[in-house]
């Protein structure tokens, strides 16, 4: 099985010989934010083959893998998700596109809604390992499937307010930020686990805001 990671493309030979061989796309992401869902790459990419191989009857050299690595969902430019597109539409290769759930697609009830469309216009279909009954042709499955979009949506502006205000809290109390490994201003002590003030940072900080409300100097001349 070819393994598509991020930015990577296929050489113009792979390119030749996975027109006439590849049948089956598969799609797996993960970000940050899926940690809590317990989503990993290779657990994703297994499960669609095993998906593939036994429910669709094709060879593994038959399939070929696109996955994504820390890629928000609700990001309409991701690499591998648009190379997978292209491959599909312009160059005609794969009939089908698996991957475990549809929020692996998007968590963005448009966007999802967008990328489907794309694959039934190129005249593939889409598979959901975790949703074996999915058929985008039945209206009963399609409000389903718009139902876990908004869903997803939902939770990953839950996931990003709760995480701004654990970040809030973790600034009040002068302790790390989690993400940003570096604030200026402030030095990490790892034996306290906390931020602590960095005098000569604090001074160049303090210089800056005379410069700015006493001095009235410009953001170029500071």
């Amino acid at each position: 099985m070819i393994e598509i990671r991020g930015d990577n493309k296929l050489t113009g030979q792979e390119l030749f010989l996975a027109k006439s061989k590849i049948k089956g796309l598969i799609y797996a992401r993960v970000s940050s934010d899926d940690q809590i869902d317990n989503y990993s790459l290779e657990s994703q990419v297994d499960l669609c083959k095993d998906y593939a191989i036994k429910h669709l009857g094709y060879n593994e050299d038959e399939l070929m893998a696109f996955i994504e690595e820390g890629e928000m969902g609700d990001n309409p430019d991701r690499p591998a998700l648009n190379y997978m597109l292209k491959l599909l539409t312009k160059d005609g290769i794969g009939e089908v596109v698996i991957v475990y759930d549809s929020d692996r697609l998007a968590r963005d009830n448009f966007l999802q809604r967008w990328i489907l469309n794309t694959i039934l216009e190129a005249e593939a279909t889409l598979k959901l390992v975790n949703d074996t009954s999915f058929n985008p042709f039945d209206e009963n499955e399609m409000l389903k499937f718009n139902i876990k979009g908004v869903l997803a949506e939902y939770m990953k502006k839950k996931i990003r307010s709760e995480s701004k205000r654990g970040r809030m809290t973790k600034v009040k109390k002068h302790q790390q930020l989690m993400g940003l490994g570096r604030i200026y201003g402030y030095t990490f002590n790892k034996e306290k686990d906390m931020l602590e003030i960095n005098p000569f940072e604090r001074d160049v900080i303090l210089r800056i805001v005379d410069m700015l409300l006493n001095q009235n100097m410009s953001c170029s001349q500071i």
